[in-house]
């Protein structure tokens, strides 16, 4: 057993938490003591034995939305002064630890969640190292970091923007930079129980708040599964095209068309990981890899102090490429004309970093996703921090993993949130009933919803496709209009009057609490309309289910993009402020459903990352975080 005490302090919400304990049971299993601090000690969390709860509270930090209160604990709390200083409990708990009379092991680091970023300075204090976790998606963050740098003036209208060293498909426009926050018009970030996203910081000379990060797709190459073949001659299909009403502008593409979507798995333990880019690059390249033997991985060699993403470990049989990349579009028979390329920037324009600037005093990153999905994005951000960047996710239960490519029960996997108009065991006797891929799963979130009147079209457009569905509503989610602005609402809408009763049998209505994994992970599901929270993305990954994406606020957006732009393993139902319409949704619905055959390829491709349980790059980034941390 290492020596010492690992402290991990997340953010006191539930799409916090749960990520947090995960972590916490990874690094427990590596023989490392951890004392993870919690508002409360969850009854029926399944903890490692080497992990202890140090009970404390959290009031609102300024800034934030009012909501419920936070538990209190007797154990300990610590609380924040008008000007968003610490008081005195934490600075407590840690000098407790060096007084002689503790008997804890000392810390050997603490993890802190980047939206309790107001504890590095008394970690500080006591010279314990910090190492800044995000919940949320590294494309979320390097986006975020990237458009911190522009201003209208980079972005004109029609104008698209490459940004070096991440892939084109992710260029941006003058509609991804008026959604930043502290822009006017922007969305307001969301706080709630089930929000993941990257770090708003509360208190003062940070800035505005920053939006919440985002969610991750996996890669099949790993264990032996060959990603979907590119097309012949033209190195890959273009991204779908959104439904009618997204108002989005064209896709980025270079000189000769986009680039072929990547293949799952890309840039892993699959083969060498790819160079990084250097200042000023051009796009992150995304060549072919070999399936491999499903070798055991060895341990990635530690950081090697240049600020590079530590690359992931060689597998054996894995050593090369399968061959160059393929060509882009339009170098084969029926190529387009070609689009003017994007225009590409460097550092420099607009204001500093959100997110990142919250880091400041850390001695390293981990993120809530894997090399499978994110990559590019992983190789980016540590570029641009000079720090060690590991992806240790994605951070879900281990009943999920050990569930993985059978149907997961959410009661065996974690606790019910809540109440619901349904059980469980009523929902899978209604799945259990309908033909294989057929069933629309249709869920926002627990804390956001559309509009009144963008609610009716949804409705409608379920009402008119004839299909099964299943409809998880929140009763006190809060609406937003089609700009995506909150709207004060008495909640009593959320379903369109009488359409359970209309649609009988082929629609299920569950008001609260909805067995999300059950529902992902069943074979009659072949659809998720969804608002692309991280969490909510990646089990939709890893249950191979394509998206509809709806995204409502903040790192959603980024996600979205992610999903339908990059992994190609979803359709963009809506990406701006335009509202979304019944024709919308009805057409939406019949291209993910039966006329994208790509898209439902990838998405089922995607599955294969989780094939083999916990993502083995994300594995041997925790052992090489550890390695890490013990030899600084």
């Amino acid at each position: 057993m290492a020596d010492g005490e690992i402290i991990v302090v997340p953010f006191h919400s539930s799409g916090h938490i749960f990520p947090a304990i995960e972590l916490a049971n990874h690094l427990a299993s590596r023989n490392h003591r951890i004392a993870l601090l919690l508002p409360t000690t969850p009854s029926d969390a399944s903890l490692h034995p080497l992990i202890r709860i140090v009970e404390f509270s959290m009031p609102h930090p300024p800034g934030a939305p009012p909501g419920p209160p936070q538990p209190f604990s007797s154990t300990s709390s610590f609380s924040s002064s008008p000007s968003g200083t610490p008081c005195s409990s934490f600075d407590d708990f840690l000098a407790r630890r060096f007084d002689g009379d503790d008997p804890s092991p000392p810390p050997i680091c603490a993890i802190v969640d980047v939206m309790m970023s107001h504890l590095l300075d008394i970690c500080r204090e006591f010279q314990i190292p910090v190492v800044s976790l995000f919940t949320s998606s590294a494309c979320c963050t390097a986006l975020d970091h990237a458009m911190s740098k522009l201003s209208m003036e980079d972005l004109g209208p029609g104008r698209t923007v490459t940004i070096p060293g991440l892939p084109e498909e992710m260029a941006l426009t003058s509609q991804d930079l008026n959604q930043r926050p502290g822009h006017p018009g922007a969305r307001p970030p969301m706080f709630g129980p089930d929000h993941g996203g990257p770090p708003p910081h509360f208190g003062p000379g940070r800035g505005d708040v920053r939006p919440p990060g985002p969610p991750p797709p996996f890669g099949p190459g790993r264990f032996g599964v060959p990603p979907p073949p590119l097309r012949q001659g033209e190195g890959g299909a273009p991204p779908p095209p959104p439904c009618p009403g997204h108002q989005e502008g064209p896709p980025p593409s270079p000189r000769r068309g986009p680039p072929p979507p990547p293949p799952f798995g890309h840039g892993h333990c699959g083969g060498p990981p790819a160079p990084p880019t250097s200042a000023g690059g051009g796009p992150h390249p995304t060549p072919p890899l070999r399936p491999g033997d499903g070798g055991a991985p060895r341990p990635p060699p530690p950081w090697d102090g240049h600020g590079h993403h530590p690359p992931p470990p060689p597998v054996p049989g894995h050593g090369h490429f399968a061959g160059p990349p393929p060509p882009p579009f339009g170098h084969g028979q029926g190529c387009r004309p070609s689009p003017p390329p994007p225009d590409r920037i460097g550092p420099g324009h607009g204001g500093g970093p959100p997110g990142l600037a919250d880091t400041e005093g850390a001695i390293a990153l981990l993120f809530n996703t894997c090399d499978d999905l994110e990559r590019p994005f992983l190789d980016y951000l540590a570029k641009q921090t000079k720090k060690p960047v590991w992806g240790v996710g994605p951070l879900l239960p281990a009943a999920f993993w050990s569930a993985a490519g059978s149907l997961v029960h959410d009661a065996e996997v974690r606790p019910q949130r809540g109440d619901s108009s349904v059980s469980e065991r009523d929902v899978l006797e209604w799945l259990d009933s309908k033909p294989p891929g057929s069933v629309i799963y249709v869920s926002f979130g627990s804390i956001g919803a559309p509009s009144d009147a963008e609610l009716a079209e949804l409705g409608a457009g379920l009402e008119e496709s004839n299909r099964p569905f299943i409809w998880a509503i929140q009763p006190n989610a809060m609406q937003h209009d089609p700009a995506g602005l909150p709207v004060q609402t008495d909640g009593s809408f959320l379903e369109p009057e009488g359409l359970a009763s209309r649609v009988g049998g082929r629609g299920l209505v569950i008001r609260g609490w909805a067995p999300q994994l059950l529902i992902l992970s069943h074979g009659a599901t072949g659809g998720f309309v969804t608002h692309c929270g991280w969490n909510s993305t990646v089990e939709a990954l890893g249950c191979g289910v394509p998206m509809l994406t709806w995204p409502l606020h903040g790192d959603q957006f980024h996600n979205a993009r992610l999903v339908t732009r990059r992994l190609r393993a979803g359709i963009a139902l809506k990406s701006g402020s335009e509202s979304v319409s019944k024709d919308g949704v009805l057409q939406g619905i019949e291209r993910l459903m039966v006329g994208e055959e790509e898209v439902r390829e990838r998405a089922a491709s995607a599955r294969e990352i989780f094939a083999g349980g916990f993502p083995r790059t994300s594995s041997a980034s925790l052992d090489a975080f550890l390695d890490f941390i013990h030899h600084r």
